[in-house]
């Protein structure tokens, strides 16, 4: 007898038109029995949707983003009914944590295969989260994003949306406990818990398993904008532990209080204020996923292949960036630096493209992690007020040495000599850049503001 699913799909997903009639005919074609009901406008509504349907059924397919999976989650840890994920939104953090395709008709795949495997759910004040919690910036973003916004740039909509909200937001001190008694004091503008390896459409932590039993807690100590540009260049590469300032704990469970009452959201939706308790609930959830060795984050994390093509994207979208940087700039020897550095930039970028072929690699596709960090690379100046070109030039140079250590791990993965050859080289070429950098920060006159506090001291 046919398995028989509840097939939902949201109308308001970014990529909804576009993937729902092709997913729902893999579906069918591989021998399901769909009981497909229309989603419902709100999310109470959705959770009473399953609740009702779920329980007579096998199980439930839902199309949609990390917002449309969120409203459902309470109602189906209650009834238990495993789930299978369409990834239809723009960031789709939860599918790829479990091991999920990007492309519609693969995830239907999945589904048709019938493979399943449990994966944790995070609590945040006792409700249920699959991605992240958070407090500061990416809580707001929930108020300042439209979908069309999301439709337009996909992913790269929330580190924009994060940077322009970044100046909004007032620094505050938080508390954070853990299960062990220890007690972390520090002031910043944002605050995650993370219950996987995913957050805002790419991987922050390939080391924080969606089925490990612990949750992540990352930060960003103040320290301006450079900070932010260094931290979130070392997570959209995967090494949280590179960047200066980011405050990264690991745990089962975290209290968080905070100066101020500040709201929490959970992913995308307000779950509260702090103070707050943030925990895991171990295997709650099954889900229809390849078996982790054979899609987990952290396998791909250590094929060769992903730190090149990773590198490779990441070295292009700069040249972009800098060339835009260049282009914008209003001091002639600045700007002929940040060209140089484009041009030399796009070259090595070519080189590793050709190394990559040479490897096997990757489906080439437009990498929405280089993508992102390149956008707040090369807009820092004109979204910001005060020193931000300063910050731009201190950011920018640090990150330097982010890639320069990318470089570095491709050139020991297991390639060929003249691959580790060239990635040495282009450990060597972030680093000059990033001292380059560092020379034109120190020759920047100070800023109106600084000059009036030196006059006053």
């Amino acid at each position: 007898m046919a398995s028989r699913l509840l097939f939902v799909v949201n109308p308001r997903s970014s990529r909804a038109a576009q993937g729902a009639e092709r997913a729902r005919a893999m579906l069918q074609e591989g021998g399901l029995a769909l009981e497909e009901a229309p989603c419902p406008d709100d999310g109470a509504g959705l959770a009473a949707l399953v609740r009702e349907r779920a329980p007579k059924l096998d199980g439930v397919v839902l199309g949609g983003g990390d917002g449309t999976l969120h409203a459902a989650l309470p109602a189906l840890l209650e009834c238990g009914a495993p789930l299978g994920v369409l990834p239809l939104g723009t960031a789709n953090d939860f599918a790829g944590a479990i091991g999920v395709p990007a492309d519609p008709g693969e995830a239907a795949a999945v589904i048709v295969a019938g493979a399943r495997r449990r994966v944790d759910v995070g609590l945040a004040g006792g409700r249920p989260f699959l991605n992240t919690a958070s407090i500061g910036v990416a809580s707001e973003l929930r108020r300042g994003m439209t979908r069309a916004g999301k439709r337009q740039l996909g992913a790269l909509s929330y580190p924009l949306a994060a940077l322009r909200r970044w100046r909004d937001i007032r620094p505050f001190t938080v508390w954070v406990r853990d299960e062990a008694a220890s007690v972390r004091v520090f002031r910043t503008r944002q605050l995650a818990v993370a219950n996987g390896p995913r957050q805002g459409g790419g991987i922050v932590d390939p080391e924080n398993a969606i089925d490990d039993g612990a949750l992540a807690l990352h930060a960003v100590e103040e320290g301006g904008l450079a900070s932010l540009l260094v931290a979130h260049a070392a997570l959209r590469l995967g090494r949280p532990a590179a960047a200066r300032g980011l405050v990264a704990l690991r745990g089962s469970a975290f209290e968080v209080a905070a100066d101020r009452v500040l709201e929490v959201s959970a992913d995308g939706e307000r779950v509260g204020y702090t103070p707050m308790r943030f925990e895991i609930r171990e295997g709650a959830l099954e889900v229809f996923a390849p078996a982790p060795a054979a899609a987990g984050v952290e396998v791909l994390e250590r094929e060769p292949v992903v730190a090149w093509n990773r590198l490779g994207e990441a070295l292009g979208a700069t040249a972009t960036a800098l060339a835009d940087a260049a282009a914008r700039s209003d001091d002639a020897a600045l700007a002929d630096l940040l060209g140089a550095l484009a041009r030399r930039r796009r070259a090595l970028a070519e080189d590793v493209a050709v190394h990559v072929r040479r490897l096997g690699g990757l489906p080439k596709s437009e990498d929405a992690d280089a993508t992102a960090l390149a956008a707040l690379w090369s807009r820092a100046r004109t979204l910001l007020a005060g020193d931000a070109r300063a910050a731009a030039l201190a950011g920018g140079a640090e990150a330097e040495r982010v890639y320069a250590a990318c470089a570095r791990e491709a050139a020991a993965a297991d390639v060929p000599p003249s691959a580790a050859r060239l990635a040495a080289g282009i450990a060597v070429e972030c680093e000059h850049a990033a001292a380059d950098l560092e020379a034109a920060l120190a020759a920047q006159p100070p800023s109106s503001d600084s000059r009036s506090r030196a006059s006053t001291e």
